[in-house]
């Protein structure tokens, strides 16, 4: 459960809170303080926020339309501790971000010292009747260190089932650098999106130290088969469902499906970070469902996720060769 408290005063600073509520602890997901630099200008944000990488991550988790993040989430920076400059030219046909960080200290892969920038272009922006309004195409890039012991961390399937684990002894341990891709086209009920991320990480393991590359990438789309439109604030029921209320509906229908695909680099092998048996060089991952919308604050999703490994590996003294879940979520927010 995320409890999440904002607010803004004098028309120009801002402020967001956000503690995550796990079954084991509380974590702090969001908290800064923010000024806007001008009327209609850049704003300025001071604290932990996400970093200004990646379309799927700056997405608020409440509106994705998959039960889970894709596989490539996973190395691609979420949160951190620093200063961050975003905004949109006066037209809002270019959307542009940069950022300070300094790590959060935390066991994740995805923390790290550096700087981060992302600039995203909305070519047909403000044109009303375009069917290429919700057009956009943007590129990202991250550079820093990350320093931390990775010992039997694990990296997981999208139905968050581990398919790898380090070694005892590995570490990211050096230069981090990414450079990310992304495009989208939202029309009417219909989105098509996608996302491709490079990532290259000095590590070390019983082996040695080696610059391992990973790569990455997905392409979904979904339709509202209700006909309410489709936007990255969610999707809104025309008819919502209210047993027993005047006027009730079925509320909104969605269909999506989604592709991904992670390339790890054979170097994980060779320096010991990664033991040959549990190594699978690709994973690939499809998901398709139902999404209901039954109000503006509750959802019910229902998914089929196929996944495969481009080799066999031993997970838990099992070997397999690909998974199939079925996944079920019941979301409500306010």
């Amino acid at each position: 459960m995320r409890l999440e408290i904002a607010g803004d005063f004098d028309e120009r600073y801002r402020f967001n809170l956000e503690p995550k509520f796990t079954e084991d602890e509380v974590e702090l997901e969001e908290a800064w303080v923010g000024m806007d630099l001008a009327e209609r200008g850049p704003r300025l944000i001071l604290g932990r926020m996400k970093e200004p990488f990646s379309l799927e991550e700056l997405v608020p988790l409440k509106h994705i339309d998959f039960v889970n993040l894709s596989l490539l989430n996973q190395f691609v920076p979420a949160e951190q501790h620093g200063v961050t400059l975003y905004g949109w030219t006066p037209d809002r046909r270019i959307e542009y971000g940069g950022a300070f960080f300094t790590g959060d200290g935390a066991e994740e892969i995805d923390s790290e010292r550096g700087g981060a920038a992302r600039c995203v272009l909305h070519p047909f922006a403000g044109e009303d009747g375009s069917s290429l309004r919700g057009l956009q195409v943007g590129a990202a890039a991250t550079i820093g260190r990350a320093g931390q012991d990775l010992s039997g961390d694990e990296l997981d399937t999208e139905a968050r089932v581990p398919f790898l684990a380090f070694e005892p002894g590995s570490s990211l341990d050096g230069r981090r650098w990414r450079v990310g891709a992304e495009a989208a086209w939202l029309h009417g009920p219909f989105a098509l999106y996608g996302e491709w991320m490079a990532t290259r990480q000095e590590m070390e393991g019983a082996g040695g130290e080696e610059d391992v590359s990973i790569d990455g990438g997905f392409v979904a789309l979904s339709w509202v088969l209700t006909g309410e439109e489709k936007t990255w604030r969610g999707i809104s029921p025309s008819r919502p469902f209210r047993p027993g209320g005047e006027g009730t509906g079925a509320g909104a229908f969605q269909i999506a499906a989604r592709f991904s695909l992670l390339a790890l680099d054979g170097d994980l092998v060779d320096a010991g970070i990664v033991a040959p048996p549990a190594f699978p060089r690709r994973v690939r991952g499809l998901e398709a469902g139902l999404n209901w919308y039954a109000t503006d604050h509750a959802r019910v999703k229902l998914h089929y996720l196929r996944t495969d490994y481009g080799r066999d590996v031993v997970i838990g003294g099992d070997e397999r060769g690909a998974e199939d879940a079925l996944l079920l979520q019941f979301q409500l927010h306010f």
